[in-house]
């Protein structure tokens, strides 16, 4: 599986929202594979996409 991805040094950061603990396993995954990670509350995403004026929620802006 770690075919698919880019190389830990290419990535800055992965953000993952949090899912009633759903995304722990990814976090410790990636965390452990070398990737910088962040697990982030859903509504802080959603404010941070409003504060950069895109409060609709598509895959360009999950992106």
């Amino acid at each position: 599986m770690r075919s698919q991805f880019p190389e830990p040094d290419d990535v800055k950061r992965v953000i993952l929202e949090s899912t009633g603990g759903y995304e722990r396993e990814a976090a410790l995954w990636l965390s452990q594979a070398g990737y910088a990670v962040a697990v982030m509350n859903a509504r802080q995403g959603r404010n941070f996409a409003r504060a950069m004026n895109q409060q609709a929620k598509t895959d360009q802006v999950d992106a």
